[in-house]
């Protein structure tokens, strides 16, 4: 018996854990996002952007900061994103997107979080409860060509000349059609518009500005 006990627990290190199945699959769906959030405010460098906005097929993720386990013989989980793929019962299942080998299985390895918002490794055993500092919540951003952002970007100052460039993006990619530098001159007035949104000008200067964004893009969508 002893024999047969150590050859089961010989297999089960070999063969890690099996991934959950849920019984709720949790479906992607475009986010719209603006960056800063609108009447804070935020200063910036020249070449950063003032605005960001978008839509864009974000899903939540677990972000695992170190590897787990070991290859082949333990339920190993790699550091990188656990993307959120469903739910068994009331608890969110998150799973790498890579198959980990293990000597007699493949497994996808999964994250669990209960409705307590405590964090556990999927492993053999059942779970393992993850420290607040080995992991992060996070954002994914698919690659999807339904992917859109729109960008203020900050050039400098000439005398009372404020200059911009303004970038569309689809899944990260620049399209020169609509890229176009834009300037303004502060002596009209602290408040900038341009397609839709509109920025308060706080202080300028050939280095960095100060603004608050009063409204996005959104208007021309």
């Amino acid at each position: 018996m002893r024999k047969i006990g150590i050859l089961l627990s010989i297999v089960l290190l070999f063969v890690g854990c099996a991934s959950i199945k849920p019984s709720e699959i949790i479906r992607t769906e475009p986010r719209y996002y603006i960056i800063p959030e609108i009447g804070v405010e935020t200063t910036v460098h020249v070449g950063d952007y003032l605005i960001k906005e978008g839509m864009t097929t974000a899903r939540d993720a677990i972000f695992l900061n170190n590897d787990h386990g070991r290859v082949g013989w333990t339920a190993f989980h790699p550091s990188g994103f656990y993307i959120l793929i469903g739910k068994d019962g009331d608890d969110l299942i998150y799973q790498h997107r890579s198959i980990m080998p293990g000597m007699l299985s493949t497994v996808y390895p999964q994250i669990i979080m209960d409705t307590n918002n405590n964090v556990y490794l999927n492993v053999i055993s059942g779970r393992k409860l993850l420290e607040n500092n080995e992991y992060s919540k996070r954002q994914y951003v698919e690659e999807s060509g339904n992917n859109f952002e729109q960008t203020l970007i900050y050039t400098g100052l000439e005398g009372n000349i404020l200059r911009f460039s303004y970038r569309e993006f689809f899944s990260n990619t620049a399209r020169p059609a609509f890229s176009l530098d834009v300037t303004y001159d502060m002596r009209t007035g602290n408040i900038i518009r341009f397609r839709g949104a509109s920025l308060e000008i706080i202080n300028a200067n050939n280095q960095s500005i100060t603004y608050k964004v009063l409204s996005g893009f959104t208007s021309n969508w």
